[in-house]
This record gives C-alpha cells, sequence and structure tokens, in this order.
C-alpha cells in the first residue's frame, strides 16, 4: 500500500482518529518542506500549516467533522500551504474518513495537491483573454469611428438625392429613395451605438460622487415635456453614489427609455427605487409596460438582439450597454417580467466605502 501512495503525484498523509499523523509519503514532505520523521506523531494541525487567502488566517483542519459525519470534504481551495522554509504554495485538500483495518476507530486520509502550475496556468489564460478583449475593444472603436466619415458622405447624398428627385420620378424610384435613407440613418445609429460600446472599454473616468435623485429627475423631465413619451414617473430616494457620472446618466435613461417605449397603457406608470445593501445599492426601474417572456431574459441583455423587430425603433444595443454599464461598476443587472403586466430591471452598484467618500 505505502509503495503505491509514494508513487502517487499528491501529497497523502495519514492520522489517527486523534489527529496524530501516522504515514506521510515524500511528496506530502516535500511541499512541507520537512522531513517525515519531523511530522510523525504530531498532530495534523500542528504538521500542515495552511492558510486561507482570503483572510490570512491559519486554516484547521477539519477532520473532526470528516470523522463525525463519515463523509468527505473534497477539493477545499483558496489555501496557501506555507513550507518549514516559509514557501508559499497554492493548494487544494480532501479530508476523508479512512481505516486501514488495523486501527480500532477510522482515522483520516489527507490528500493535499499543488495548484500552483494550474494557477499559473489559469494566469497566463486570464491575462491572453484580457489583451484579446482590449484587442477588440480598440477594433471596434477604430472601425465604429473611421467608418462614420464615409458614411456621413454616403447619407448626405441620399438624403439630397431624396430631397431633389422624391415625386419626380416613378413610384418604385420614391420607395427605393425611402429603403436608402431608411437603411443609412439604421447604419448610422448602429455604429453611434458601438462607438459609445467601445467607449465603455477604453474611455473610463475617475468615479466622482453623483447625485442619482437630481440626476433621475433631469432625465424624466427631458420624458414629461414631449407628448409621446410622457408617463407618470413615482421616484423614490436615491442616493449619492460614487461612479462614472456619464455612465451612469446613460443607464438610467436606457431603462427609462425602454420603461416608456414598450408601454401601450394609457396611463404609462414607471416606478424608480433604491435600497441599501451591504455591500452595494440595489436600484430598480419598474413599469406597466407590454413586458417581456421571461425565456428572453438573457437574450435581451446580448448585442443587436431585438424582440420587436421594427414594431418599436431602435438597434438592439440599449440593455448591452446597460448590462456593461452596471459591470463596470461592480454590479449585476437582471430582469423581473410578466407579459401584459410590466417589467421590473433591477441592478446593483457597488457602494464605496465609507472611508472613501
Amino acid at each position: 500500500m505505502n509503495s503505491i501512495l509514494e508513487n502517487i503525484n499528491d501529497g497523502i498523509i495519514t492520522a489517527g482518529a486523534d489527529g496524530l499523523v501516522n504515514y506521510i509519503n515524500q511528496y506530502a514532505s516535500n511541499l512541507i518542506g520537512v522531513d517525515a520523521k519531523d511530522v510523525l506523531g504530531k498532530h495534523l494541525n500542528d504538521a500542515v500549516k495552511i492558510v486561507d487567502i482570503k483572510t490570512g488566517k491559519n486554516v484547521k483542519i477539519p477532520f473532526e467533522l470528516a470523522l463525525k459525519n463519515q463523509e468527505p470534504l473534497l477539493n477545499w481551495n483558496h489555501s496557501i500551504l506555507v513550507s518549514a522554509g516559509n514557501k508559499e504554495t497554492h493548494v487544494s485538500f480532501d479530508v476523508t474518513p479512512f481505516n486501514d483495518g488495523k486501527a480500532k476507530k477510522p482515522g483520516i486520509l489527507f490528500v493535499i495537491r499543488d495548484n500552483s502550475k494550474t494557477s499559473k496556468k489559469q494566469e497566463e489564460t486570464e491575462l491572453k483573454f484580457k489583451k484579446t478583449q482590449e484587442e477588440l475593444d480598440q477594433f471596434i472603436y477604430i472601425a465604429s469611428h473611421d467608418l462614420q466619415e464615409p458614411l456621413r458622405m454616403v447619407s448626405s447624398y441620399v438624403q439630397l438625392l431624396e430631397k431633389r428627385y422624391r415625386g419626380k420620378l416613378d413610384s418604385d424610384a420614391d420607395e427605393f429613395i425611402t429603403y436608402a435613407v431608411n437603411g443609412v440613418s439604421k447604419m448610422k445609429n448602429i455604429l453611434a451605438d458601438l462607438l459609445v460600446y467601445s467607449r465603455l472599454n477604453t474611455k473610463k473616468e475617475e468615479f466622482t460622487e453623483t447625485d442619482c435623485g437630481e440626476l433621475v429627475k433631469g432625465i424624466t423631465h427631458n420624458f414629461s415635456v414631449k407628448a409621446d413619451t410622457k408617463a407618470l414617473f413615482e421616484i423614490g430616494e436615491l442616493p449619492v453614489i460614487k461612479c462614472d457620472a456619464n455612465q451612469i446618466i446613460q443607464l438610467f435613461y436606457q431603462l427609462i427609455d425602454n420603461a416608456v417605449k414598450f408601454n401601450e397603457s394609457a396611463d404609462r406608470v414607471v416606478k424608480i427605487s433604491c435600497s441599501r445593501g451591504e455591500n452595494s445599492w440595489r436600484f430598480s426601474v419598474e413599469d406597466n409596460g407590454i413586458g417581456i417572456d421571461m425565456k428572453y431574459s438573457e437574450k435581451i441583455f446580448s448585442m443587436f438582439q431585438r424582440l420587436h423587430n421594427n414594431e418599436y425603433p431602435g438597434t438592439g444595443t440599449g440593455l448591452a450597454l446597460s448590462r456593461k454599464i452596471v459591470e463596470n461598476h461592480g454590479g449585476e443587472i437582471r430582469l423581473e417580467s410578466e407579459i401584459g403586466k410590466g417589467s421590473i430591471f433591477h441592478f446593483t452598484i457597488a457602494a464605496a466605502k465609507d472611508s472613501e467618500i
């Protein structure tokens, strides 16, 4: 049995029900940085020093819990093993009830794995992904920015064509001109939204204190003065938060615009509220509009995904922009909706610590 354990690329330690070590293989000895003879007879929690990565506190190996429940405790991660030479190694470990047939009471099989290589590989993968994402964001920015000028020229000439020749040619020509004008207009809007999206990643501003109450009042006032976007706005008490103010304006505008646009009620009502969580502000934008089938609750946050095609104006980028803004502020956004009864968009914004305000 021991010869098999010596050839395993994991650290193997066995201990009795009292926690005293009675076997350690060479791999575990190397990880701990001591000879086997210096570990045998020691208590498991004295022989092996493990520290939690997040808290920096020592981790007691929960062998008593495994013995009590007679169930293994598997893959305990986020730990660092500190060897006798103060070398730190990222590890995970299992604690399993074990009986070799010699002891009267079941003991413990403690398996410790070196995750350093895995962590390094994961770190390299994350760096590559980050670089690729940055290159993609830069490409989107350049493409959408550089396409603006030729599109402006095309748009100008198409509009000139419409102005000069609409009604002077046959009905087919008028129809073709209309298609061209609408197509160019839609392309301009898509490129503009792409440019905004790319800037959310490449043009980040310093967070400043922003009064969400005043911000939302300004946005809703703009909707209230237009006949086709009038609604009853019920605004709860909104906090002062630390954020990128321009992005938060975009976020509230988009959610309020959706609440008004996708609403066929005779009396549109939009409710905006907020509560304080432990580490975040929890906002809600609620409407009494047409609602959304919850099977599309993720799809709607993807770029260019539209559920209503040409029934309502838009490019299908608004909620993708909203999600990106929320993520830039350490939060999450989700939908709660029922068809015919309205929608609620809930989102969180990470709250600044008191020392940061």
